[in-house]
Formats: structure tokens, sequence, C-alpha cells
């Protein structure tokens, strides 16, 4: 015996949840970010690199989130050696 009867207001509600949680998540895919992580095959310096990657950088922010996601160290903050294992977000 079948005695469910669907309440129209909680279907509602679930299909609108439903929704705004698919609105969300699409959200987020839209606005992810893609690592990249490169080897440098030479010695490069960090300041052409990052414009190279990123292009112009007036107030330094590009360079900041570049070294801190990075974990740059004092010596490679001019010169990053050959080798080092690079990632930046696309």
């Amino acid at each position: 015996m079948n005695s469910y009867i669907p309440d129209p207001d909680a279907q509602n509600t679930l299909m609108n949840l439903v929704y705004i949680t698919c609105a969300y998540l699409y959200g987020i895919a839209q606005n992810a970010q893609t690592a990249v992580t490169i080897t440098l095959k030479e010695d490069t310096q960090l300041i052409p690199f990052v414009y190279s990657l990123y292009g112009p950088d007036p107030d330094d922010s590009y360079k900041l989130s570049f070294i801190a996601n990075n974990d740059l160290v004092l010596d490679e903050l001019f010169m990053l050696p050959t080798g080092r294992s690079i990632t930046y977000y696309t």
C-alpha cells in the first residue's frame, strides 16, 4: 500500500535548493584557477619572468603572490636558478 502524498511546498523547496546549489558550483568552476608547474631550463630573472606570465603589475600583487606561492628564498628574489620548479596560476 502506497500512502505517500507529496507536499508541493517541500518539492518546490527541494527543487530551489538543487538549482541554487548547481548555480553556486557552476560559479566556483568558472572562477577556478589552474595550477601549472614548470621546471626552469635556464637561470631566469624574477621580474621579467613574472611579467611574461601575468603581464603588467602596477601594484606588485602578482610578484608578491608568485613569491609566496613558490616559497622563494632571498637568493631567488633576483635570479631563479636552473632546475627550479615553479608553479603559477592561469
